[in-house]
């Protein structure tokens, strides 16, 4: 079944795709140039693992430590990929991340196209169907609300997984009515196996396919689509087999896996009400949420938290109502449920990168909304083209004004110096912000001005054995030799196998003339690596 609506911009509907591939370019082309950052030393640079492409058993193994990677074999393998290509420059996988971008966005034009052409919606804004689905594609596309997913090299992690997330549920609508559906079918599971095997997020996609069929395609043939979507919920276990035969994901502080589900559950009534406002206003954007507060009782967050019930239960009456609209509720939720629930899956308790497929709800409401608005603004059938105008012209105003705030944003990630005083200036209390800032001023060499947000990191934990070991090497450097000599010491009182403190420990007692304690530490930094 063919459709060919006019549209908000009936002449040139074929260029849409087009706009939307520049427009993110034009929104990103700052990010190619951005260093590795933080998590991707660790999974990329000094990962052995993606050093090869054969044994593919090997390629796929993550290397014990490396968390970002467990449990993922398709994001490992697109990693694999691009060392084969590239090496480690960095250019080859900031333009791999912008393309899976850039894809996702023409995938969900193309679902949205053809959703609003199905005849529940076709009576209301077919007519505009083409330029509506390009208007909140662009508008997705260029949000900054995404940077972290797009121009984050190991968020790679969150991006793809959304292009498998909306490639299943584009093939679900495309075997609707295609001469040969069962293709279609197939290449939805398919694409929701390669989905589980990139993200454990995926997990909800069988079931906003199902929703997605019920609400949209059974009401529009009447066919139930027993078979497609055996095989959809079927890919679970694909996600089973990796998360219950994988090494387990272990918390290294107080996050998440020590708070109890009601305690990470009206914690995230917060974090979900910060995304939606991010998502209608991303002002304040940051890397990192290590410092989010921990709500014990609904009464912490009562304004949130009545956010998210109205939310909640205008989702519940949509659906009844109006399911179409209702569906669009329903994937905010669900899609942001294994990370924004009650159960503390993951070791982050915030994370602006888990809004990239939820911030679709968001972008898709206010365009409808804004095109049905400039209807009942300018009623009438002989205004079509005053109100295409219009549109256009506030689609274009918004679009230009976020894909120019992403810009601004991707500066950040020019280097990591940039990165943590971004964090460090936002969130006031964020100790891994500073200790990380603290460390990139260490790389460039500027000693001097890390040692003060050492010190910040001890005036709030204490016990941060490496900020001491980190901050007596700067010491040191200065020729503050009694000084330095006391934080190594500390260090060592706090983590007495710290061998890197021990060895300094020792060149400061040879700089001080005392070769018997220098030899001491070094004999015991010794028996420390020969256990």
């Amino acid at each position: 079944m063919s459709h060919s609506p006019r549209g908000l911009l009936p002449s040139w509907p074929r260029l849409l795709p087009w706009l939307i591939v520049l427009t993110g370019l034009a929104a990103y082309a700052g990010s190619l140039s951005g260093p590795f950052l933080h998590d991707d030393i660790l999974s990329i640079v000094d990962n052995p693992g993606i050093r090869r492409l054969r044994p593919i058993g090997a390629v796929l193994a993550v290397p014990p430590g490396i968390e970002p990677l467990l449990h993922r074999p398709i994001l490992t393998l697109s990693f694999a990929l691009n060392y084969a290509v590239g090496g480690l420059q960095v250019f080859g996988y900031h333009a791999v991340n912008l393309a899976i971008h850039l894809l996702a966005g023409l995938v969900l034009y193309g679902l949205l196209r053809r959703t609003l052409l199905l005849p529940r919606l076709r009576a209301r804004v077919g007519h505009a169907a083409s330029g509506l689905a390009a208007a909140a594609a662009l508008i997705w596309v260029a949000h900054p609300l995404l940077t972290e997913s797009v121009t984050y090299i190991i968020q790679r992690a969150e991006s793809l997984m959304g292009l498998w997330y909306l490639l299943t549920l584009y093939c679900l609508a495309r075997s609707a009515d295609a001469p040969h559906p069962r293709r279609w079918m197939l290449a939805a599971v398919a694409c929701c196996a390669l989905g589980m095997g990139t993200k454990q997020t995926m997990v909800t996609a069988p079931v906003a396919a199902w929703l997605y069929d019920a609400i949209f395609l059974r009401q529009a043939d009447g066919r139930r689509r027993w078979l497609l979507h055996a095989g959809l919920m079927a890919t679970w276990l694909v996600l089973a087999v990796l998360v219950l035969g994988g090494p387990r994901i272990e918390s290294a502080g107080p996050g998440p896996a020590y708070l109890s589900p009601w305690t990470y559950g009206t914690t995230q009534l917060g974090v979900i009400a910060h995304y939606l406002r991010l998502a209608v206003w991303p002002q304040g954007l940051a890397f990192d949420y290590e410092d989010w507060p921990v709500s014990r009782s609904v009464a912490d967050v009562w304004p949130q938290a009545m956010l998210v019930g109205a939310w909640l239960i205008a989702t519940v009456i949509a659906l009844r109502r109006c399911p179409e609209l209702g569906f669009l509720g329903a994937w905010f939720l669900l899609v942001l449920a294994p990370t924004s629930s009650v159960w503390p899956l993951f070791t982050e308790i915030a994370a602006e990168r888990r809004m990239y497929l939820p911030l679709i709800a968001v972008v898709v409401l206010v365009t409808l909304g804004g095109w049905l608005g400039l209807q009942r603004l300018l009623p009438g059938a002989g205004r079509d083209r005053v109100r295409a105008r219009v549109g256009i012209g506030l689609a274009a105003a918004l679009i230009g004004a976020l894909a120019f705030a992403t810009t601004q944003r991707n500066r950040d990630y020019h280097n990591e110096v940039a990165m943590w005083q971004d964090v460090a200036a936002k969130r006031p209390w964020n100790v891994r912000a500073r200790y990380n800032l603290a460390l990139a001023l260490d790389k460039e060499g500027r000693s001097t001005e890390a040692i003060p947000y050492y010190l910040q990191v001890l005036r709030r934990n204490p016990a941060h054995s490496g900020s001491y070991n980190n901050l007596g090497v700067d010491l040191a450097l200065q020729g503050q030799w009694m000084d330095a000599a006391g934080y190594f010491s500390r260090a060592l009182e706090l983590d007495g196998n710290n061998v890197e403190a021990r060895n300094n420990l020792a060149a400061v007692w040879v700089q001080l003339g005392r070769p018997e304690d220098a030899a001491r530490h070094l004999e015991a930094a010794g028996s420390v690596r020969r256990q």
